[in-house]
């Protein structure tokens, strides 16, 4: 059985960092523009560098195990 992986949205949204809208508002400006979508939170405002290094983190622990 496969596991899932943990998108980045996933844990900002169930740490309380963003909502389900503002997730969707950076997804859809992550495809105007070809950035990566938690840079895009951070240029939005959304989210801070921290917020986004510590989520990066989580993402690569829980999908490395």
């Amino acid at each position: 059985m496969q596991k899932r992986r943990m998108k980045l949205g996933e844990i900002l949204v169930r740490h309380g960092a963003i909502g389900l809208e503002k997730m969707h508002e950076a997804l859809c400006k992550q495809r105007n523009t070809g950035k990566r979508v938690g840079e895009v939170m951070v240029e939005l405002g959304m989210i801070s560098r921290p917020q986004l290094d510590a989520a990066l983190e989580e993402q690569r622990w829980r999908n490395s195990n």
